[in-house]
């Protein structure tokens, strides 16, 4: 009987556990579009840096970390640095290039209308959303670095 309610106890920990993980994950959804292996982004400004570099396990853990930052829009991979690298660029002000010997591949997250059909709606709408914000109770694009262009939130980054 004890054994039975354990096993009953650990069976609904771990389907609650799941509930919650893929409740989070839909939040955060993304359409990731990878390159080759063997590339690198290089932004059309050359000073431009990522948001953010850090050291991950894999390339789905990268992807995670941009998914998870609202401004990243590509990222970079290095398989034998491990070395991830965010970035707030998108491919109107960068190029992914192919590069002989690289170590590193390109992803970036794909950006289309019908992700902003909650643009200017009330913040209820958007609540979770990883492409619009609540501002003054309205659903907007993610400041200061995007602007809404009439179909969705387009990086205001300079394109060289």
């Amino acid at each position: 009987m004890l054994k039975t309610l354990f096993l009953l106890y650990f069976t609904l920990s771990l389907l609650f556990s799941y509930q919650i993980i893929v409740c989070l994950q839909q939040i955060y959804q993304s359409n990731i579009e990878l390159s080759d292996k063997s590339t690198i982004f290089i932004p059309k400004v050359s000073f431009e840096s990522p948001l953010k570099t850090l050291t991950v396990k894999s390339l789905m853990w990268c992807a995670q970390q941009c998914n998870l930052n609202i401004l990243c829009r590509i990222f970079v991979y290095d398989e034998i640095t491990f070395i991830c690298k965010l970035y707030q660029n998108d491919l109107l002000s960068g190029n992914i290039t192919f590069v002989l010997g690289s170590t590193s591949q390109v992803g970036r997250i794909r950006y289309q209308p019908q992700l902003y059909l909650n643009y200017n709606q009330t913040c209820d709408r958007c609540q979770g959303n990883r492409y619009l914000i609540c501002q003054n109770a309205k659903c907007q694009c993610p400041p200061p670095t995007t602007y809404w262009n009439g179909q969705m939130c387009q990086n205001q980054l300079s394109y060289g």
